[in-house]
């Protein structure tokens, strides 16, 4: 179901679809289901999501971190969540997995542009 509402472009459906969104999209981040398109869906979410992702960030897992980092790129480019975006991804770029350094380094890029 995810993968259809990325290919048909329904972030804004999803958004706008009530109180289960969030909660949907921490676990498809989580479980690596469509990252990219729940980047976009949670940052037009805005500042209502950030914290959830936030604490995300300080996940066990190294996999799931990185899809965070990739994921804070995208909801860091919006004004009002830019500058926690980019505190978690300055902390994430200095994780103890290379990988999620990397991820992390080139979403800092990418908020700096």
């Amino acid at each position: 179901a995810m993968a259809l509402a990325a290919g048909e472009g329904y972030a804004q459906t999803l958004v706008s679809g009530g109180r289960f969104t969030l909660p949907l999209m921490l676990f498809a981040l989580r479980e690596g289901i469509e990252s990219r398109f729940v980047g976009q869906v949670l940052a037009q979410m805005g500042s209502q999501s950030l914290p959830s992702v936030v604490e995300l960030a300080r996940h066990e897992n190294p996999a799931v971190r990185g899809r965070v980092a990739t994921a804070l790129e995208v909801i860091g480019a919006r004004e009002e969540t830019r500058e926690l975006a980019h505190a978690t991804l300055q902390r994430l770029a200095q994780d103890s997995d290379a990988e999620v350094r990397d991820l992390a380094q080139q979403s800092l890029r990418g908020i700096d542009r």
